[in-house]
């Protein structure tokens, strides 16, 4: 593990991990699936997306990555850090009994709290990288 808590496999692992995906979804490419999930591009997916529980998996996924984002949503709005941090494991998708993708389980002021977020994070990013 290195020092930011992030587990990096082997180029075994990545093989062996990558062989068990293709056996269900043979085109899966593990660089391209890697660069879908950087922090630019999990802002931009979170802006194009219509569910409001995909966008909350996509803030998840945007805070694991960039920890001073974590940090800046625990400052501003705690308790939609925690809703994210504590719902939005993938063990807990298997507690509803409703099709998340036909019903909305996200409360719309966490939905509205996260686009607030994300559009802050954005003009972050942008700014920081005109510089």
């Amino acid at each position: 593990m290195d020092v930011e808590g992030i587990l990096e496999l082997s180029e075994d692992q990545i093989r062996i991990g990558t062989a068990e995906i293709r056996l269900i979804i043979p085109e899966f490419n593990y660089e391209t699936a890697l660069n879908e999930c950087t922090p630019v591009n999990l802002l931009a997916r979170y802006n194009c997306e219509k569910s409001s529980h995909i966008k909350m998996l996509i803030l998840r996924a945007y805070i694991e990555r960039e920890r001073c984002a974590r940090g800046r949503l625990r400052d501003q709005n705690d308790i939609l850090r925690k809703f994210v941090d504590e719902t939005f494991h993938i063990e807990n998708d298997y507690l509803y009994s409703l099709d998340v993708r036909q019903f909305n389980m996200v409360p719309d002021h966490y939905v509205t709290a996260a686009d607030d977020f994300v559009s802050r994070e954005i003009a972050l990013s942008t700014t920081q990288n005109s510089r």
